[in-house]
C-alpha cells in the first residue's frame, strides 16, 4: 500500500509554538510526582481533558506502567463537549517523575494549546504551552522553501531563517535537528539555513512563544519545452526515413 499524504501539511506554512500542528510538537519534562489534570484548546474553547500521573506508583484509573516518555495526541482527544468528563477519567498518561511529555497532532489542521494542572486540596497551573521554559523543547519542521522570520514573541527577540529548495542527491535521508536557543536577549544562532526535512529543535532559558513566518517564498519556475516551429520540423528527418538506406540508381545500357 501506497502511503497517502496529508494534503493540509503542505499548507501548514507559519508555524506557532501555541497553536500545535502536525509539523509542530513540544516536550514537557514532569518535573514532580503528582497527578495532573490536562485541557487542551483550540482558540479559546475546550475540546478534551486527559489526566497524567508523575509516579511511580499505579494510581486509580490510570493501569498502564510508568514510562520515562508518554505521547500524547491532541488530535486523539479533540472530542464533544458531551464526553469531556469521561475522558478526564478514561485518557489517563503515566510517566516516571522527571519523564517527558511528548504533545503533537496527528491530523487535520491542528491549531491547539494543552495546560496541566497539578490537583491536590488547591488546583495549580503548572505547565502551559502558550509560555515555554526551560521545562520545554519545541520541534518544527519546515516545508516551504523560502526566507522565515523566528520571533521570540515574549521578548520580541528575532532570527533569520532559510529553507533551501530541495535537490535531488542532497537530502539527507536521515536528518539530524538543528538546535536552536531562545535567551532573553538573542536566539541563537542568529541566521539558519537548513533542509525542508531537517527539524529545528528550540531550548529555552527563558519564557518564550515562537512564531515562524514565511517574509519570501523561493519558486523556481517550470521547464516547459517549447513546441518546435514549422522550420524545425522540417530540417529534422524523420526516424524512418533516418534509418532507411539511400536509393542507387542504376543505368542499363542495352
Amino acid at each position: 500500500m501506497k502511503p497517502v499524504l496529508n494534503p493540509l501539511v503542505f499548507s501548514q506554512v507559519n508555524l506557532d509554538s501555541a497553536s500545535l500542528t502536525m509539523l509542530t510538537s513540544i516536550v514537557h519534562k514532569v518535573s514532580e510526582a503528582g497527578i495532573y489534570d490536562g485541557t487542551i484548546m483550540r482558540g479559546s474553547d475546550t475540546v478534551g481533558l486527559f489526566r497524567l500521573a508523575a509516579t511511580d506508583l499505579t494510581p486509580t484509573n490510570c493501569a498502564e506502567e510508568a514510562k520515562s516518555q508518554v505521547n500524547i495526541d491532541l488530535k486523539s482527544l479533540d472530542l464533544p463537549i458531551a464526553d469531556h468528563i469521561d475522558s478526564l477519567s478514561t485518557n489517563c498518561f503515566k510517566v516516571r517523575t522527571g519523564g517527558y511529555a511528548v504533545f503533537h497532532v496527528s491530523g487535520g489542521a491542528g491549531g491547539y494549546s494543552v495546560e496541566l494542572q497539578k490537583t491536590g486540596e488547591q488546583k495549580t497551573k503548572v505547565f502551559d504551552s502558550k509560555k515555554l521554559d526551560e521545562n520545554d523543547n519545541f520541534i518544527a519542521t519546515v516545508l516551504r522553501p523560502g526566507t522565515y522570520n523566528i520571533t521570540n514573541v515574549d521578548n520580541k527577540t528575532k532570527a533569520e531563517l532559510v529553507v533551501a529548495y530541495p535537490e535531488i542527491g542532497k537530502i539527507s535521508k536521515q536528518p539530524q535537528a538543528v538546535k536552536v536557543e531562545c535567551t532573553a536577549k538573542a536566539i541563537s544562532p542568529g541566521k539558519i539555513k537548513i533542509n525542508p526535512t531537517e527539524p529545528l529543535l528550540f531550548r529555552f532559558k527563558t519564557t518564550s512563544r515562537i512564531k515562524i513566518e514565511l517574509t519570501k517564498p523561493e519558486n523556481r519556475p517550470r521547464k516547459i519545452e517549447q513546441p518546435k516551429t514549422i522550420k524545425q520540423t522540417k530540417q529534422q528527418p524523420t526516424q524512418s526515413n533516418k534509418n532507411k538506406p539511400p536509393i542507387r540508381h542504376l543505368r542499363i545500357n542495352v
